[in-house]
């Protein structure tokens, strides 16, 4: 299902009969969200603590937020009202009382406001934090422990500051990195703060399939409850890793080498799923995948291919799909390998009930040979292709092109040689293809399911429904 299918009327309802026993509508709540969608915003959180879920939507004038009990039964809802210039959507933070914290910041996110819910006495007040953020530069937000945070670095120190919010108060923690550098080369070495300052920080939330473009990004940040962790592919010698503690925020590092490649540098990446380290190197030669142990950095497993050769590990043929036109397939490994070279190289890893789900392969941006039509989802041809709910912010006449292929390794990290089952992000890309009348969702794992909430501007209402991986039983 994640790679070539014609797009024949068969196919399609096949694909629509599937879709109508793998997902499940779980709660509506009635809800009118003002027009203007650059304002509209919505937000699934899941409270660990509690197994509460709570759903926050807003557009320009107001937010609510809806309260789910752990059987996903709609038990509350409560409403703030909200100004316009405050319409970025930053993240949350629960208090040990049980109150709940929104953060919307102001376009230069310098102002921030807080606002919290408190659901047992049925009030909502607002808080605005002004953070001058002297010549700094924001890197990245996200909320992990019940916190929200924010990483930024001093232009003229070699340090990161870490804004720590909890509720209607925050800190702000300074995290020197002045010993650290990174490997642009062998022989090439950079303060790891400028690294960092001059690319983009993705951060992956590894419970949910992250499409590949995710995967080469070369600085990554992993929230894992009590610490972060940053990777940085700087250059194909090595993987350098830096722990973050997030209660006494000690910093430590670890380094993983990249396999080899002769004397000819490769285009490398890596990409961190629970306690593996996945890595790949690769030239116009030959690619090598590496997996190896987090914790004990030992005994990796290898899987390579050269230009002369099959993978044969890998469960799909090489792919190359360019913006939502028709996936097509390379004939050989030589063609994959040279059209990687001017790729940014990358891998992501997905599991999916016993079994890991490892796309390969590299991304960039192509200039357009055709006026190209975009909307907000791909063609139905696409998803089935990758299953990647994926359009970038697009300039000019560039459009993203995709070269991967696709592995389906078992517990143990052996190859597979089985057919590959549909994952929920399918079923849920051709849900929103014919459903027009949403007009913002959001999707999180929720358990062992994936569970969309959405506004339905037709049906003036929010929405939750559930998606699963596999093939449904029922057909």
């Amino acid at each position: 299902m994640h790679f070539t299918m014609k797009k024949s009327f068969w196919i399609i309802a096949l694909f629509s009969f599937q879709l109508i026993w793998s997902q499940t509508k779980i709660a509506s709540a009635t809800l009118e969200l003002k027009k203007g969608s650059e304002y509209q915003k919505l937000m699934q959180i899941h409270h660990s603590k509690t197994d509460e879920l709570f759903v926050s939507a807003s557009d320009k004038e107001k937010i609510t937020l809806f309260k789910f009990n752990r059987a996903l039964f709609l038990a509350d809802r409560l409403q703030a009202p909200k100004q316009k210039s405050y319409s970025n959507q930053l993240g949350h933070s629960f208090l040990e009382n049980g109150e709940t914290v929104l953060y919307f910041s102001s376009d230069d996110s310098k102002k921030i406001m807080a606002f919290t819910f408190n659901f047992n006495n049925q009030k909502t007040t607002a808080h605005l934090f002004s953070i001058p953020f002297k010549d700094e530069l924001l890197i990245t937000q996200f909320s992990t422990n019940n916190r929200f945070y924010m990483l930024s670095h001093n232009r003229y120190e070699k340090h990161l500051k870490c804004y720590v919010f909890e509720g209607n108060s925050y800190q702000d923690i300074l995290l020197n990195l002045s010993d650290y550098k990174s490997n642009l080369t062998k022989n090439n070495m950079i303060p790891v703060v400028d690294y960092i300052e001059n690319s983009s920080v993705e951060v992956i939330d590894n419970t949910i399939f992250n499409p590949l473009y995710s995967g080469a990004y070369k600085v990554k940040l992993y929230p894992q409850n009590d610490k972060v962790v940053l990777t940085l592919d700087s250059s194909s010698v090595l993987t350098q890793v830096l722990e973050i503690d997030l209660n006494s925020f000690e910093i430590s590092e670890k380094a993983f080498p990249q396999p080899e490649l002769g004397d000819v540098i490769g285009n490398s990446n890596s990409f961190l799923f629970q306690d593996k380290l996945f890595q790949i190197n690769a030239n116009a030669e030959q690619l090598v995948l590496t997996i190896q142990d987090y914790a004990q950095q030992e005994s990796p497993i290898h899987y390579r291919f050269n230009s002369t050769e099959n993978a044969d590990f890998k469960n799909s043929p090489f792919l190359l799909q360019t913006g939502n036109k028709p996936v097509k397939e390379l004939k050989n490994s030589k063609k994959f390998l040279s059209r990687l070279q001017n790729k940014s190289a990358g891998i992501t890893v997905y599991k999916s009930e016993n079994d890991f789900l490892l796309t390969v392969g590299g991304t960039n941006m192509v200039l357009s040979t055709e006026s190209l039509v975009f909307g907000s989802l791909f063609s139905v041809g696409s998803v089935l292709a990758s299953g990647e709910v994926y359009i970038p912010e697009l300039y000019g006449d560039q459009i993203p092109q995709n070269l991967f292929f696709e592995c389906r390794l078992d517990a143990t990290f052996k190859p597979e040689k089985l057919s590959f089952s549909p994952l929920a992000t399918d079923y849920v890309s051709y849900f929103l293809e014919e459903h027009s009348s949403i007009s913002v969702y959001h999707l999180i794992k929720y358990h062992d399911f994936y569970l969309m909430s959405y506004y339905d501007a037709k049906e003036k209402q929010l929405q939750l429904r559930k998606f699963e991986d596999g093939y449904p039983e029922k057909f």
